[in-house]
């Protein structure tokens, strides 16, 4: 399976446009994660910073080719009725062009509705299912994509993917506050979006912090890594960055990470109804 082929840290790009980093500074951080094995970049043409990626990977050549990449791709779009392999497929064309990459390794699929009602898009998930899996089976055999992946937005569609068989990555939040990933049920490979929560990491209170060393002395930084990444089944995270200082503090604890099921666990359990995570 090709997400096998995956760093266990995806570099987040959503960030990037944050502080208005330039090209050359962009291709530096790019440059520098693929000298250190962080081959995996998320990307995304509803970000901000999508053209300063397009352009830093197009300076990146020709090395990107050993570069993976996973992008947000929706079908139904908020303002779309339904599942369309036609929108789709015109979605991933896009990409391609504006990377000019030949293939997006993953794609992280997603059925948007708004409002976001469970009852109607699950029915509606259900009607197409057929047609879903059919398109994905198109666009590999075509070369575009690699793998399909899918971020629920809730646990019950999720598992309603999972039963219909239409994708076999699950992408979802898995973080000290969220659970999402693991409530809508692990898949062999499954991807962890915001292990640091857009940044409330740094600012956990202090007994919490002691608890987490009671497992083993790291930093906050190391230890939202290593509770979702240890789990056997979490394969890589989505790490969003956007200076050169935060990649190589990454760089520098992703390799004491182990997969350990236990460790899993006892990170668990100190979650659970913890008066100091707030």
């Amino acid at each position: 399976m090709i997400i096998s082929n995956l760093s266990n840290i995806i570099l987040g790009t959503m960030r990037l446009a944050e502080r208005n980093i330039n090209l050359i500074d962009c291709v530096k951080i790019f440059d520098t994660a693929i000298d250190k094995g962080i081959n995996t970049f998320h990307i995304s043409s509803e970000y901000n910073s999508f053209s300063l990626v397009t352009s830093a990977f197009k300076q990146l050549a020709p090395r990107k080719i050993n570069s993976n990449v996973v992008v947000k791709l929706a079908s139904p779009h908020f303002d779309e009725l339904c599942f369309s392999q036609s929108n789709l497929e015109k979605k991933i064309d896009y990409i391609l062009q504006q990377t000019g990459l030949e293939t997006i390794h993953i794609a992280q699929w997603m059925w948007r509705q708004n409002p976001l009602n469970d009852s109607t898009r699950i029915e509606d998930l259900e009607a197409q299912a057929e047609e879903i899996k059919l398109c994905f089976h198109n666009i590999i055999k075509k070369g575009k994509v690699l793998e399909f992946a899918c971020f629920p937005y809730t646990t019950s569609f999720m598992k309603s993917v999972t039963s219909l068989g239409i994708s076999k990555v699950h992408i979802n939040y898995q973080n000290f506050w969220e659970n999402m990933l693991v409530d809508g049920g692990l898949h062999d490979y499954s991807i962890a979006l915001r292990p640091f929560l857009a940044g409330k990491v740094n600012g956990l209170h202090p007994e919490f912090i002691k608890q987490l060393n009671t497992i083993e002395e790291r930093s906050i930084i190391s230890h939202s890594l290593n509770y979702v990444l240890s789990h056997p089944q979490i394969c890589s995270a989505v790490v969003g960055i956007n200076t050169l200082e935060q990649l190589e503090e990454i760089i520098s604890v992703r390799k004491s990470i182990s997969k350990n099921i236990d460790i899993f666990d006892k990170y668990q359990s100190i979650l659970k109804n913890n008066p100091y995570l707030i």
